[in-house]
């Protein structure tokens, strides 16, 4: 048994040696790696303030870009995929950053198992193990997110287990359930499959509260304490922490460019360089307008043509997510102000018409909007006619308060002569012109009931309107921001979608994890350069899905029939809390996968490997307690101790086996044929991926 003195060397020696294996000929290879492509670029956009949207949360990306900034980078690197860094670019730094994380996460994975009370042999075979997989080396060797998930991940483990253990022991802890839940923050602010692991934690809450009220001796007060202890730690306070994380992302990118269409009007008029910006103050009449909805997804009142018809004027009405064949003419039906101009009021009565053409946004029938023909003979004024109703304010005496304005004034469309309002059905959505956020239509109607809040744009006039800022008028919802934003994250992640008839070696399904059946290229495979896969330690991973989809489902499942079967007299081994909470991490962090229809690689097994790994130590631990007790007797083994130890041995060394075999690999090599030889896979043909990473 070691003493604690010689645990704490031993593991900073054990960690010593993760940071250098990670460290080791890091900077031979000066080109632009995989991701790095991505965080490069996003790096720039913070640095020249330039709003961009991504599938991810900011948190990661926004402690990049702060590193490259403290190393002396300036952002005048493009981040061309294979390219060579420049001399300008600190890449060598900011990976032995990433470097470091990866190998903290050894004496993370070390408190963690103590936390969870697993034996000491355990927890030194589970940091181990972190150690020396190639595959958590291999992403610990470039900049990326997953270093920093992986870390706060397994910090979430140890301050989970230890949360769970004060309250078994009715100690309840405060201090510890903030910990908890600024760590969840932190989960969730870096990648948005964070979630998971916050949707793990709320439902063990729930179910422990649930408990604690079917307690007879559980006075209501105490309960309500509890209750809230739990709604401000792991509720309240993680949302304000993302929410801040997102108050920065806004505060640093403050420039336009044509992704901040997608956040509005009222977010993108703030931004310098919008052309929103410079503009009449108010509506006015013989204008030519962009109409667009004032809540997400923000689409715009937009015309189309039918691909069947013969004509070249548009010939339906709907709307769509950028502004393309957007502009309306406006023709006022009332009398000049004071000032001979006419301007649009609340109560105004308009026609809205496409510009050179004879066409009107018109009440065709029931609830039926479209484009009407001012030549036909059935042409009804009353069909095209439209009522400006201010959303925020009534009709009053004050000119300027009636008066509408670009942007800043929310209105509704109403048709007096049918009493309906227009407004747009979500449901009705076509994609048939092609799965991209910029041609999704959705169909227009008129109901009976509240329509759609709408917002003017931008306003072309014919006449000398005078321009003006108008940003200054218009006010900015930080939330409304925020949770368009992260509206827009599921919905990118969504259009990744994989090409089923198209073979593409970087990706893979989540069915192929866990055996490793089809490792990752992280670089073109074309050239004399060194060639990297994205290849876990084969006897780790192999090991670890055996336990996982194997071993613990069987044991739980025989213990369940066994006790159930024989009413409780018999007691069978029944896999302990600390085990289970493993298992679960790991199906939380996996399962999901195979609900998702996005394109998925490699690299997003990496969190489930990390519980998987801990899982097979646990395990292992176990079977060499169990073979000491039945080989105790044999007499090559002397003492049940040297029994253990020669067990213990032989797994190290088969783990340094398959980190040795697969070490070229991971670290970079320029004869990928040479380890064809190894072809246990199809995918494992390392000289045949002709695929270039794109």
């Amino acid at each position: 048994m070691l003493t604690h003195h010689r645990s704490r060397l031993l593991l900073l020696l054990l960690t010593f040696i993760a940071l250098y294996i990670r460290i080791h000929k890091i900077h031979v290879d000066g080109r632009v790696v995989w991701d790095e492509t991505h965080f490069g670029g996003f790096t720039n956009n913070y640095i020249a303030g330039n709003f961009y949207l991504d599938v991810h949360p900011p948190l990661g990306k926004l402690l990049i870009a702060f590193l490259f900034r403290r190393f002396g980078y300036t952002g005048d690197f493009a981040f061309v995929s294979g390219a060579e860094y420049s001399s300008t670019v600190p890449f060598v730094s900011m990976r032995r950053v990433q470097a470091a994380l990866g190998a903290l996460l050894v004496p993370l994975t070390f408190i963690g198992c103590n936390s969870l009370r697993l034996p000491q042999r355990a927890a030194w075979m589970a940091a181990t193990f972190i150690a020396f997989d190639t595959a958590l080396i291999g992403i610990s060797r470039i900049i990326v997110l997953d270093n920093a998930f992986l870390l706060v991940n397994a910090a979430v483990l140890c301050v989970f287990a230890h949360v769970n253990r004060e309250t078994e022991e009715q100690k309840n802890s405060a201090s510890c359930l903030v910990v908890l839940g600024l760590l969840l923050a932190l989960t969730l602010s870096i990648k948005l499959t964070g979630l998971i692991t916050v949707a793990f934690v709320g439902i063990n809450t729930i179910a422990h509260l649930i408990r604690l009220c079917g307690k007879e001796r559980t006075q209501m007060l105490t309960w309500f304490v509890q209750f809230a202890k739990r709604a401000f730690a792991l509720g309240l306070f993680p949302l304000v922490i993302y929410m801040i994380v997102f108050w920065w992302h806004f505060k640093f990118l403050i420039n336009y460019t044509p992704q901040a269409e997608h956040m509005g009007s009222e977010f993108n008029v703030h931004l310098n360089g919008s052309a929103l910006q410079i503009q009449p103050e108010f509506i006015h009449h013989n204008s030519f307008v962009t109409i667009r909805a004032n809540n997400y997804p923000f689409e715009y009142i937009s015309t189309l043509k039918r691909l069947d018809s013969l004509t070249p004027e548009p010939s339906l009405l709907t709307t769509r997510l950028l502004k393309v064949e957007c502009y309306f003419g406006i023709d006022l039906l009332e009398a000049s102000d004071s000032s001979g101009q006419q301007a649009m009021r609340n109560g105004s009565l308009i026609h809205l018409h496409v510009p050179k053409s004879t066409l009107y946004i018109s009440v065709l029938g029931f609830q039926s909007i479209g484009l009407a023909d001012t030549n036909y003979k059935n042409y009804s004024i009353a069909d095209t006619t439209w009522m400006i109703l201010h959303h925020t304010s009534a009709i009053n005496e004050s000119p300027k308060a009636n008066m509408t304005r670009p942007i800043a004034t929310k209105f509704r469309l109403a048709s007096i002569e049918h009493k309906c309002e227009l407004a747009i059905l979500h449901n009705m959505r076509d994609y048939t012109h092609g799965l991209s956020m910029d041609d999704q239509h959705s169909a227009l109607a008129c109901i009976p009931g509240r329509g759609t809040v709408w917002n003017f744009e931008h306003q072309l006039t014919v006449s000398d309107n005078p321009m003006a800022n108008i940003s200054y008028s218009v006010s900015r919802s930080f939330l409304k921001s925020f949770v368009s934003y992260n509206l827009l994250m599921r919905e990118l992640n969504g259009m990744l979608l994989s090409d089923p008839d198209k073979y593409v070696a970087v990706e893979s399904t989540a069915a192929s994890w866990p055996f490793l059946t089809r490792p990752m290229p992280m670089v073109t495979w074309s050239g004399d350069h060194l060639k990297y896969m994205l290849i876990g330690n084969p006897v780790l991973w192999w090991g670890s899905a055996i336990v996982c989809i194997f071993i613990h489902p069987f044991l739980t499942f025989m213990a369940s029939a066994i006790t159930h079967r024989t009413g409780g007299r018999v007691r069978p081994y029944r896999p302990t809390w600390s085990l289970r909470v493993l298992w679960y991490f790991w199906a939380i962090n996996y399962f999901p996968f195979f609900a998702i229809s996005r394109t998925t690689y490699l690299h997003h097994y990496l969190p489930s490997l990390y519980f998987a790994i801990l899982l097979l130590a646990a395990y292992l631990n176990e079977a060499i307690a169990l073979a000491s007790v039945t080989l105790a007797h044999q007499s090559v083994f002397k003492t049940r101790y040297s029994t253990e130890r020669c067990i213990m041995l032989g797994i190290i060394l088969s783990v340094f086996i398959g980190f040795w075999f697969v070490y070229p690999l991971a670290f970079g090599t320029t004869n990928p044929c040479d380890y064809s030889r190894f072809n246990i896979f199809p995918d494992w043909s390392f000289c045949n991926i002709n695929h270039l990473l794109v």
